[in-house]
């Protein structure tokens, strides 16, 4: 009878720390959620850190690796789990890793250290996943793809295919599948694509994919059952050892502090259906004092900067990337120096300190002043060579863009609902 006691006992135990884990998950109102660890690609913490890497490897890694997102987060996929790593990005609007059938002899995937996930276990000794699902072709999800995103697997079922603009392609089914987060979180019935041809440079060793947190009812924020709001945390470059964090549920700040500021999220009218988070700079001042426009129009066009956590560099129009130079030179006493690895970068031989700060203006009267680590890459230490982390867009069609360099020691949280961004200065060491 003791026996029994104890067993119904241990049992309950177990049910009840499920259900608060569930309820956790689950909650649909109020600011409630989850937190997990970013790890940063060059941290100790990484499976793939290089230890014999110099600082200078690293920083030219970093600086030839900009597109493909620093950041990436651990999860296991499938029913047993396997573990995955993926690449978070503000900038896609699904979830996709590699899957069996997938070839690296025959370049049909990338190389990564990870297990390839192989739901249907097709490679000998591989069990499968019980809990894998194909997508109807039907369904809202495929539909999400749009005409260029999706097409027919078999008679009824999804596939997907897509390009981001570095050059890095996927094309695989879209399915349900059981994710877990850490220890304690759950989730069932995700959707993602599982990718069997995939092409990506800078992901090999080092991600298994991407986790999409984009404004699309394919990302990872519209498929938790929680209010569509997250934030996150991101340590700067030089406190890789730290983990940064990424909060599902909540903006992560108090909104009423006169500490914190915010901009509204909106949709351009070039692009209404986009899954990016877009924002309105109005100007950019250097050192408090030479105030720069965003172009020679009085009203800027609304959303013409985007927020993206998977690019390390901040991008803005070319001709107002040509202004700021000339006044950076003005300001500093001398013509900038040319960059060690990559053209079309300004350069000078000189301390942070020493280097004038830079102040974004956005739409609703936010402003960001920048720290020194934020605005400087230092490029080499032995000539002391600063590089500013904002460039010019080669093609002037293409978007501004606010990346990492700027966001790095800012709690930055989207509330979706609001449609606002919000950013307080923080040392993400200590969030």
């Amino acid at each position: 009878l003791k026996t029994t006691k104890m067993l119904v006992f241990l049992v309950f135990q177990m049910i009840s720390v499920f259900f608060i884990n569930f309820l956790r998950v689950l909650a649909t109102t109020g600011d409630i959620g989850f937190t997990a660890n970013l790890i940063h690609r060059d941290s100790p913490l990484s499976p793939f850190y290089n230890s014999f890497e110099t600082y200078t490897d690293r920083m030219k890694n970093t600086l030839l690796n900009y597109g493909i997102g620093e950041y990436y987060l651990n999860y296991s996929i499938g029913t047993p789990k396997v573990k995955q790593s993926g690449i978070i990005d503000t900038g896609s609007d699904i979830i996709w890793t590699q899957c069996r059938p997938c070839s690296v002899d025959r370049k049909e995937c990338f190389k990564q250290d990870a297990v390839i996930f192989d739901p249907k276990g097709l490679e000998k000794g591989a069990h499968g996943s019980s809990t894998y699902k194909g997508v109807s072709y039907d369904s809202p999800y495929c539909k999400a793809l749009g005409d260029q995103g999706k097409f027919r697997v078999r008679p009824y079922l999804c596939g997907y295919q897509l390009k981001y603009t570095e050059g890095t392609t996927s094309k695989g089914d879209l399915a349900e599948e059981s994710f877990a987060i850490g220890d304690s979180i759950s989730l069932q019935g995700i959707v993602f694509g599982c990718g069997h041809r995939n092409k990506g440079e800078g992901y090999e060793h080092y991600a298994t994919g991407v986790i999409g947190l984009g404004d699309s009812q394919l990302s990872l924020i519209y498929q938790l059952p929680i209010k569509r709001k997250f934030s996150y945390c991101l340590v700067d470059r030089s406190r890789r050892e730290t983990t940064s964090k990424i909060n599902f549920g909540s903006v992560g700040l108090d909104t009423k502090s006169s500490a914190v500021v915010s901009t509204p999220l909106v949709k351009p009218k070039a692009s209404p259906t986009s899954s990016h988070y877009h924002i309105t700079l109005i100007k950019i001042d250097m050192g408090g004092r030479a105030q720069l426009n965003y172009n020679d129009s009085t009203i800027p066009p609304l959303g013409n900067m985007i927020v993206d956590v998977a690019s390390t560099y901040s991008y803005i129009h070319h001709q107002l990337f040509d202004s700021l130079k000339a006044k950076m030179e003005r300001a500093v006493g001398y013509k900038a120096e040319k960059d060690l690895w990559e053209k079309g970068r300004i350069c000078f031989k000189a301390r942070k300190r020493f280097l004038p700060s830079i102040t974004f203006h956005f739409d609703g009267g936010m402003k960001l002043t920048l720290p020194p680590e934020n605005s400087y890459f230092t490029v080499s230490q032995k000539k002391n060579i600063e590089c500013l982390t904002i460039l010019g867009n080669e093609d002037p069609k293409d978007e501004a863009v606010f990346g990492v360099s700027g966001q790095a020691n800012f709690v930055v949280g989207y509330d979706l609902e609001l449609k606002r961004i919000f950013f307080m200065e923080k040392d993400c060491t200590e969030y």
